[in-house]
């Protein structure tokens, strides 16, 4: 596997396109924006990767057309606290950039990014259409074989951008999700969270980054809110968790769909895009938003 998929798949770039990467120099992102500018330099006419500290890169990404491409790779800790997040967003790009934009989804492991971005095609857009026609107002059930049983009514859904095919487009990369939101009061049942949970933020603030499930995390719903959660260390964990804000703020507000040939990684940004899964997401967003990942869910809609 290779990164020459970002030019020959997701962005489809003529050989006359230029490509500019945009990361943090001294960083783990780096080093994987190196390789990326490896493997897609003779696919296109130019090439360039630039530190976002030097400050100079403006000249450059403006100047590019709608056929040439603007990848930016950053770290978590770069997007949150040196104010990177206000400059380049995962799911719109800046109005002036008139080129083709790509979001890499925030500190994802080189293995999960290399083999997110190889997902084929074909299989990213059937996920997207079976999903999205799930029509707004449909009342579903979800179940597992280890025992998750809820229903919820979606109250609408889109898919986050994953290719850069049209002139001037943008994506967040590797394909992510498409996230169905749910009417906050209809979701009933038992989830069973057997992937992933975490993280748990209030605001910016992390106070847990949790991560793969000792055992499955069990959680009881009723009218839309959490009422028990029970399983083994992870579950406590996120008990405590849960303990630090009022009830009336555990509200199952998401069913979401992954999109991408992953393997777990515990890294909840990076789990809840494998396809295969779906995921629960929890929380008054104003606070925080709390996801947990399921395998092997079957969907049925309920007449």
């Amino acid at each position: 596997m290779k990164f020459d998929t970002i030019s020959k798949v997701w962005a489809n770039l003529n050989k006359d396109a230029k490509i500019i990467i945009i990361s943090e120099f001294d960083t783990d992102r780096w080093e994987i924006a190196e390789k990326i500018k490896h493997d897609n330099q003779s696919l296109v006419s130019d090439i360039k990767l630039l530190d976002i500290a030097a400050k100079d890169y403006e000249k450059h990404i403006y100047a590019l057309a709608e056929n040439d491409l603007l990848i930016v790779m950053l770290t978590i800790k770069s997007f949150m606290e040196k104010g990177y997040g206000e400059i380049f967003s995962p799911f719109s790009k800046q109005a002036e950039l008139k080129s083709k934009y790509i979001f890499i989804r925030l500190d994802i492991p080189e293995k999960a990014l290399l083999s997110g971005l190889n997902t084929d095609f074909n299989k990213v857009e059937k996920i997207v259409a079976d999903i999205k026609a799930l029509q707004n107002g449909t009342k579903v059930r979800v179940t597992t074989d280890k025992g998750m049983d809820i229903t919820t009514c979606i109250n609408y859904q889109d898919a986050f951008a994953y290719d850069t095919r049209a002139l001037g487009g943008n994506a967040f990369l590797p394909p992510s999700e498409v996230a169905c939101e749910v009417f906050e009061d209809s979701t009933n049942g038992t989830i069973v969270a057997d992937i992933t949970a975490g993280e748990f933020r209030i605001r910016s603030e992390l106070i847990d980054e949790l991560g793969i499930v000792d055992e499955p995390v069990i959680i009881e719903v009723e009218n839309g809110l959490v009422k028990n959660v029970s399983g083994g260390k992870m579950a406590e964990r996120l008990k405590k968790c849960f303990a630090m804000l009022s009830s009336e703020h555990h509200v199952v507000v998401e069913l979401g769909h992954g999109l991408s040939d992953i393997e777990p990684t515990g890294i909840i940004g990076v789990d809840e895009s494998m396809n295969g899964t779906c995921h629960i997401g929890i929380g008054n967003r104003e606070l925080y938003h709390l996801d947990v990942v399921i395998k092997d869910p079957k969907i049925t809609v309920i007449d």
